[in-house]
């Protein structure tokens, strides 16, 4: 039977047929733009974030809703994102050079993160379980306190939940993006304000994937490490300087987890910090670089 294409608009019938694939028209539309940005910018900013371990017993929202504020966050100030990567880079590679000068050459970038993020919570018999970092974990560690935690890469990959997949999507979107403004840009072609405002989170989200590239995603739960020296115990060997309260946990002495925007920012500008638990109960994805370490 012979096909017929029908325009509608005009009530015309001709006869011509359609042969296959038919090209889309030579031009992009509004909602084609505004697609293309709002999708590229959703999955750049959801793949890029590893946050840190949550609070034992967090509802699932409490989590979930601090993914999408670090995700505004990501969007509103991609730098501020940077900085933070940045600053647990920093330390989790320090870490490797302390832990590496002491014999523990098992110690990698990947087990710096891995603590740094709450990943291990000490437990004693005088006092609340923890979180710790990885200069505290060294600390105690060098002072015989605890035992050199023999966990693997393997071990800290099975309690990760990366999905590769959804990165592999984000970076070709991301490609996609860059390469299509950047062929624009060549030809002298219009590059509207929201692709241009796009780009600009796209391409710092580079960098920041890099800096957490070897970062675990979405650990629940920390691994327990217990100790028969008691807290008060490890506060009078350390001397004057563990005397102080402590404003985080009891080894603020060896890491008071600054400087963060929270614990430093906030605080100066008298807003509200939080978790307001003490010892506190999850570390903050703020964390900056410290210049002084």
């Amino acid at each position: 039977m012979q096909n017929f294409t029908r325009n509608l608009t005009l009530g015309i019938v001709t006869d011509e047929r359609i042969h296959g694939w038919v090209d889309q028209p030579n031009y992009r539309g509004t909602l084609d733009i505004i697609w293309l940005c709002l999708s590229t910018t959703f999955i750049a900013t959801y793949t890029v974030l590893c946050l840190n371990v949550p609070s034992r017993g967090e509802p699932w929202l409490q989590v979930q809703g601090r993914r999408i504020l670090w995700m505004l966050v990501s969007i509103a100030g991609p730098e501020f994102t940077l900085t933070a990567a940045a600053g647990q880079w920093k330390t989790a590679k320090v870490s490797v050079e302390l832990f590496s000068k002491a014999g523990y050459k098992s110690w990698t970038v990947r087990h710096g993160f891995f603590a740094d993020m709450g990943g291990f919570e000490l437990r004693s018999a005088d006092f609340v379980p923890f979180r710790i970092t990885s200069r505290h974990l060294y600390y105690l560690v060098s002072k015989g306190y605890i035992q050199y935690p023999n966990i693997s890469l393997d071990d800290i990959r099975d309690k990760s939940k990366q999905d590769n997949i959804a990165k592999v999507i984000a970076t070709l979107q991301v490609s996609y993006l860059i390469l299509q403004c950047i062929g624009r840009a060549v030809q002298h072609l219009a590059i509207t304000t929201l692709e241009l405002f796009c780009l600009a989170i796209v391409v710092t989200s580079i960098p920041t994937t890099w800096c957490w590239l070897h970062k675990p995603n979405d650990i629940g739960c920390p691994i327990v490490i217990s100790t028969d020296v008691s807290i008060k115990q490890v506060i009078e060997d350390a001397g004057e300087r563990a005397q102080a309260p402590y404003q985080q946990t009891p080894l603020d002495f060896v890491d008071d987890l600054r400087p963060s925007w929270c614990l430093n920012v906030q605080a100066f500008m008298h807003m509200p910090i939080v978790p307001k638990k003490r010892p506190i109960p999850r570390f903050g994805n703020e964390r900056f670089p410290d210049l002084n370490f």
